[in-house]
């Protein structure tokens, strides 16, 4: 019986992070040699386990670039989907939410926009504080412990395939986010289906 909906954040609840942070630095520096763009690139993804911190990764970039301007420009918050969030306010009323998301340091302060206590209240787990981010199965562990649920009664919902892959190596259910209109048709089916099984 499927007790508890985890939902993902960057390309689920709000825009994808990553397509467009690549993107700001390749334009900005384009005349930065491409070894420095990849250790930035690394750096920045170190920052989604706790293995830096924000603020060493801003001074990082600065390094590496010869810039001293504020960056946080280039990791500004996503934006949200209104309508995303809405329907998983809806979802709550019959089942558990909570958040499992791969987040840098900095995501308490994106947040303060996103407001996501609000529909997920204390069921928020970030990569960077936990230490570990997705696809390891252990993320996905962790987020059974504290839930205090067995695999079977979860789904976990996903734009990324390779987190999706993640998640099942535990055993989760789970369902691929491509749009709100397919989600909405997608989940109730797959929460049957679940339910159905004997």
């Amino acid at each position: 019986m499927i007790k508890t909906i985890i939902f993902d954040n960057g390309g689920v609840l709000v825009e994808d992070f990553w397509p467009k942070f690549e993107e700001n630095l390749k334009d900005k520096y384009q005349q930065v040699p491409g070894n420095n763009l990849a250790k930035i690139f690394e750096y920045s993804r170190q920052t989604t386990t706790g293995q830096r911190s924000f603020e060493t990764l801003i001074e990082e970039i600065r390094k590496l670039t010869k810039d001293d301007e504020d960056f946080y420009d280039l990791y500004h918050p996503k934006a949200v989907r209104p309508e995303v969030i809405a329907y998983a306010k809806e979802v709550g009323q019959d089942f558990e939410l909570a958040l499992l998301t791969n987040e840098l340091s900095n995501f308490d302060r994106d947040n303060k926009l996103w407001q996501l206590e609000r529909s997920f209240g204390q069921n928020i787990f970030q990569s960077s504080k936990i230490g570990l981010s997705k696809p390891d199965p252990k993320i996905y562990q962790y987020v059974l412990e504290k839930l205090q649920r067995k695999p079977k009664e979860v789904i976990f919902i996903d734009d990324k395939e390779r987190n999706l892959e993640g998640a099942r190596k535990v055993g989760l259910n789970t369902l691929q986010f491509m749009s709100l209109d397919q989600l909405k048709k997608d989940l109730p089916k797959l929460v049957k289906e679940v339910n159905d099984r004997k």
